[in-house]
């Protein structure tokens, strides 16, 4: 159908049930494969942490920044995604833009860094620059 209402009452279902989420297919038959006609709907959290350092990316990302380091609960924790390749190049060339500030970022869940047993975050993704706080938070 498309009523596009249905799609918060299944998140809604998804969640009391401790299920990632749900998936809307667009109306196309079923591939088993990554594809998109299928959309992954999942509740996303986020939290304001502070950035650490700018480290240099690898491939398409050689001579910008492929992720910035930012402190999560004592734990260091990269990241690399939802930044635009003018946000890499810039903080790249001028890391203490960056450094110091604090910086919303989105994330599925908590997780644990299996190599030091401490608390991570699962798919974290840059959504911009908390020019208005100087101290982390976590929701």
């Amino acid at each position: 159908g498309d009523d596009i209402s249905i799609i918060a009452i299944a998140s809604a279902h998804a969640e009391e049930q401790g299920w990632e989420g749900v998936m809307i297919n667009l109306d196309a038959p079923y591939e088993c494969k990554r594809t998109s006609n299928l959309l992954k709907v999942k509740k996303m959290q986020s939290c304001d942490l502070k950035v650490l350092s700018v480290e240099e990316g690898e491939g398409k990302y050689r001579g910008m920044m492929g992720k910035c380091i930012v402190e999560y609960k004592g734990q260091e924790v990269g990241v690399g995604s939802g930044w635009t390749d003018e946000e890499r190049s810039f903080y790249y060339q001028n890391p203490n833009s960056l450094i110091g500030k604090i910086i919303e970022v989105q994330y599925f869940e908590e997780s644990t860094d299996s190599k030091t047993g401490k608390p991570s975050l699962r798919f974290p993704v840059f959504k911009c620059v908390r020019l208005d706080k100087t101290e982390p938070s976590y929701y």
